[in-house]
Protein backbone atom coordinates (compact mmCIF):
# COMPACT_ATOMS: atom_id res chain seq x y z
CA UNK A 1 0.00 0.00 0.00
CA UNK A 2 1.32 3.45 -0.92
CA UNK A 3 0.34 7.05 -0.14
CA UNK A 4 -2.35 8.63 -2.30
CA UNK A 5 -0.93 9.61 -5.70
CA UNK A 6 -1.59 13.32 -5.24
CA UNK A 7 0.75 13.57 -2.25
CA UNK A 8 3.12 10.68 -2.90
CA UNK A 9 6.18 12.86 -3.32
CA UNK A 10 5.26 15.88 -1.19
CA UNK A 11 4.31 15.23 2.42
CA UNK A 12 2.59 18.16 4.09
CA UNK A 13 4.44 19.82 6.97
CA UNK A 14 2.43 20.31 10.18
CA UNK A 15 3.19 21.34 13.74
CA UNK A 16 3.35 17.65 14.67
CA UNK A 17 5.58 16.56 11.80
CA UNK A 18 5.16 15.66 8.11
CA UNK A 19 1.83 14.13 7.07
CA UNK A 20 0.89 11.98 4.08
CA UNK A 21 -2.60 10.96 3.02
CA UNK A 22 -3.45 7.35 2.26
CA UNK A 23 -6.32 5.64 0.44
CA UNK A 24 -9.34 4.84 2.63
CA UNK A 25 -9.47 1.15 3.59
CA UNK A 26 -12.74 -0.50 4.56
CA UNK A 27 -12.37 -2.91 7.48
CA UNK A 28 -14.66 -5.93 6.97
CA UNK A 29 -13.81 -7.74 10.22
CA UNK A 30 -13.01 -11.39 10.75
CA UNK A 31 -10.22 -13.44 12.29
CA UNK A 32 -6.59 -12.68 11.57
CA UNK A 33 -4.78 -15.29 9.50
CA UNK A 34 -1.72 -15.89 11.67
CA UNK A 35 0.05 -17.89 8.98
CA UNK A 36 -0.35 -14.93 6.60
CA UNK A 37 1.15 -12.61 9.21
CA UNK A 38 4.05 -14.98 9.80
CA UNK A 39 4.83 -15.22 6.08
CA UNK A 40 4.49 -11.44 5.66
CA UNK A 41 6.88 -10.74 8.53
CA UNK A 42 9.34 -13.32 7.26
CA UNK A 43 9.42 -11.58 3.87
CA UNK A 44 9.88 -8.21 5.57
CA UNK A 45 12.72 -9.49 7.74
CA UNK A 46 14.54 -10.94 4.73
CA UNK A 47 14.52 -7.69 2.74
CA UNK A 48 17.91 -6.00 2.31
CA UNK A 49 18.42 -2.88 4.38
CA UNK A 50 17.94 0.24 2.23
CA UNK A 51 20.84 2.66 2.14
CA UNK A 52 20.53 5.64 4.48
CA UNK A 53 17.43 4.18 6.12
CA UNK A 54 16.09 6.26 9.01
CA UNK A 55 15.08 3.77 11.69
CA UNK A 56 12.16 4.48 14.01
CA UNK A 57 12.61 1.29 16.03
CA UNK A 58 13.33 2.38 19.58
CA UNK A 59 10.81 0.70 21.90
CA UNK A 60 12.51 1.86 25.09
CA UNK A 61 12.63 5.41 23.77
CA UNK A 62 8.88 5.20 23.13
CA UNK A 63 8.34 4.05 26.72
CA UNK A 64 10.45 6.95 28.00
CA UNK A 65 8.38 9.41 25.96
CA UNK A 66 5.16 8.01 27.37
CA UNK A 67 6.44 8.06 30.95
CA UNK A 68 7.53 11.69 30.55
CA UNK A 69 4.13 12.66 29.16
CA UNK A 70 2.34 10.82 31.96
CA UNK A 71 4.56 12.54 34.54
CA UNK A 72 3.33 15.92 33.29
CA UNK A 73 -0.27 15.10 34.26
CA UNK A 74 -1.62 16.47 37.53
CA UNK A 75 -2.98 13.02 38.40
CA UNK A 76 0.30 11.17 37.68
CA UNK A 77 1.57 8.84 40.37
CA UNK A 78 5.20 9.35 41.22
CA UNK A 79 5.74 5.69 42.07
CA UNK A 80 4.73 4.63 38.55
CA UNK A 81 7.01 7.25 37.00
CA UNK A 82 9.96 6.15 39.14
CA UNK A 83 9.33 2.45 38.64
CA UNK A 84 8.96 2.62 34.87
CA UNK A 85 11.92 4.96 34.50
CA UNK A 86 14.05 2.38 36.28
CA UNK A 87 12.46 -0.32 34.12
CA UNK A 88 13.61 1.58 31.01
CA UNK A 89 17.20 1.46 32.23
CA UNK A 90 16.86 -2.28 32.81
CA UNK A 91 15.29 -2.79 29.38
CA UNK A 92 18.11 -0.92 27.60
CA UNK A 93 20.66 -3.00 29.49
CA UNK A 94 18.82 -6.19 28.50
CA UNK A 95 18.77 -5.22 24.80
CA UNK A 96 22.48 -4.40 24.97
CA UNK A 97 23.25 -7.82 26.47
CA UNK A 98 21.18 -9.53 23.76
CA UNK A 99 22.70 -7.58 20.88
CA UNK A 100 24.98 -10.38 19.73
CA UNK A 101 22.17 -12.95 19.97
CA UNK A 102 19.62 -11.00 17.94
CA UNK A 103 19.27 -10.84 14.20
CA UNK A 104 19.27 -7.33 12.74
CA UNK A 105 17.08 -6.34 9.80
CA UNK A 106 13.90 -4.56 8.84
CA UNK A 107 11.18 -4.90 11.47
CA UNK A 108 7.64 -3.61 11.65
CA UNK A 109 7.81 -2.88 15.37
CA UNK A 110 4.13 -3.44 16.17
CA UNK A 111 2.91 -6.11 13.71
CA UNK A 112 -0.58 -6.64 15.13
CA UNK A 113 -1.72 -3.52 13.28
CA UNK A 114 -3.55 -5.48 10.60
CA UNK A 115 -6.77 -4.43 8.86
CA UNK A 116 -8.87 -7.13 7.22
CA UNK A 117 -10.21 -5.85 3.90
CA UNK A 118 -12.24 -7.36 1.06
CA UNK A 119 -8.96 -7.73 -0.87
CA UNK A 120 -7.21 -9.45 2.02
CA UNK A 121 -5.30 -8.46 5.17
CA UNK A 122 -3.24 -5.29 5.19
CA UNK A 123 -0.32 -4.52 7.52
CA UNK A 124 -0.46 -0.88 8.65
CA UNK A 125 1.11 1.69 10.98
CA UNK A 126 4.85 1.53 10.45
CA UNK A 127 5.56 4.26 13.00
CA UNK A 128 7.76 1.88 15.04
CA UNK A 129 9.43 0.30 12.00
CA UNK A 130 13.12 0.33 11.24
CA UNK A 131 16.31 -1.59 11.90
CA UNK A 132 15.94 -4.02 14.77
CA UNK A 133 15.78 -7.69 15.75
CA UNK A 134 13.32 -9.88 13.88
CA UNK A 135 12.58 -11.56 17.20
CA UNK A 136 10.96 -8.32 18.39
CA UNK A 137 8.14 -8.70 15.89
CA UNK A 138 7.68 -12.30 17.00
CA UNK A 139 7.41 -11.50 20.70
CA UNK A 140 4.97 -8.75 19.74
CA UNK A 141 2.69 -11.58 18.64
CA UNK A 142 3.58 -13.74 21.64
CA UNK A 143 2.38 -11.06 24.04
CA UNK A 144 -1.09 -11.48 22.54
CA UNK A 145 -1.02 -15.06 23.83
CA UNK A 146 0.66 -14.24 27.15
CA UNK A 147 -1.63 -11.36 28.10
CA UNK A 148 -4.59 -10.97 25.76
CA UNK A 149 -6.16 -14.39 25.34
CA UNK A 150 -4.75 -15.69 22.07
CA UNK A 151 -4.89 -19.52 22.21
CA UNK A 152 -1.44 -21.04 22.44
CA UNK A 153 -2.25 -23.20 19.41
CA UNK A 154 -2.55 -20.04 17.32
CA UNK A 155 0.83 -18.82 18.51
CA UNK A 156 2.43 -22.19 17.80
CA UNK A 157 0.92 -22.15 14.31
CA UNK A 158 2.30 -18.66 13.76
CA UNK A 159 5.79 -19.75 14.86
CA UNK A 160 5.63 -22.84 12.64
CA UNK A 161 4.60 -20.74 9.64
CA UNK A 162 7.44 -18.30 10.33
CA UNK A 163 9.91 -21.15 10.82
CA UNK A 164 11.23 -20.33 14.27
CA UNK A 165 10.60 -22.07 17.60
CA UNK A 166 10.13 -18.86 19.55
CA UNK A 167 8.91 -20.40 22.79
CA UNK A 168 12.03 -22.56 23.09
CA UNK A 169 14.40 -19.71 22.24
CA UNK A 170 16.64 -19.10 25.23
CA UNK A 171 16.13 -15.33 25.22
CA UNK A 172 12.36 -15.41 24.76
CA UNK A 173 11.34 -14.36 28.28
CA UNK A 174 13.89 -11.55 28.41
CA UNK A 175 12.74 -9.96 25.16
CA UNK A 176 9.07 -10.54 25.98
CA UNK A 177 9.60 -8.69 29.24
CA UNK A 178 10.87 -5.67 27.32
CA UNK A 179 7.83 -5.93 25.02
CA UNK A 180 5.52 -6.04 28.04
CA UNK A 181 7.07 -2.79 29.24
CA UNK A 182 5.86 -1.13 26.04
CA UNK A 183 2.30 -2.23 26.82
CA UNK A 184 2.62 -0.97 30.38
CA UNK A 185 3.56 2.44 29.02
CA UNK A 186 0.61 2.42 26.63
CA UNK A 187 -1.72 2.26 29.62
CA UNK A 188 0.04 5.35 30.94
CA UNK A 189 -0.33 7.09 27.58
CA UNK A 190 -4.13 6.72 27.53
CA UNK A 191 -4.65 7.22 31.26
CA UNK A 192 -6.30 10.62 30.81
CA UNK A 193 -8.84 9.40 28.25
CA UNK A 194 -9.62 5.74 28.89
CA UNK A 195 -11.90 4.72 31.78
CA UNK A 196 -10.11 1.38 32.36
CA UNK A 197 -6.57 2.70 32.07
CA UNK A 198 -6.00 3.35 35.77
CA UNK A 199 -6.85 -0.23 36.69
CA UNK A 200 -4.79 -1.56 33.80
CA UNK A 201 -1.73 0.43 34.84
CA UNK A 202 -1.85 -1.27 38.23
CA UNK A 203 -2.41 -4.73 36.76
CA UNK A 204 0.31 -4.38 34.14
CA UNK A 205 2.93 -2.81 36.39
CA UNK A 206 2.33 -5.50 39.03
CA UNK A 207 2.81 -8.19 36.39
CA UNK A 208 5.96 -6.54 35.09
CA UNK A 209 7.43 -6.46 38.60
CA UNK A 210 6.73 -10.17 39.07
CA UNK A 211 7.76 -12.27 36.03
CA UNK A 212 5.75 -15.17 37.48
CA UNK A 213 2.53 -13.10 37.27
CA UNK A 214 0.48 -14.41 34.34
CA UNK A 215 -2.60 -12.23 34.87
CA UNK A 216 -4.61 -11.34 31.78
CA UNK A 217 -4.62 -7.76 30.55
CA UNK A 218 -7.60 -5.93 29.08
CA UNK A 219 -7.04 -4.33 25.66
CA UNK A 220 -7.25 -0.52 25.70
CA UNK A 221 -8.54 0.72 22.36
Amino acid sequence: MAPADAVRTRPIATGHGPVTFWPLVDHIGGDLDWAWLAHTLRRLHELPLPAELVSLWDPVGRVEERVALYASHVTARGDYVSLLSTACDEARAALTRLRSALGIGLVHGDPLNVVLTARGPLLLDFDLAGVGPAEWDLVSVAIRQRRFGLPVEELLGFCAAYGFDLLSWEHFEVLLRVRELLDCSFALAVSEDHPRATQQIEVRVRAWLDPADRSAWTPLR
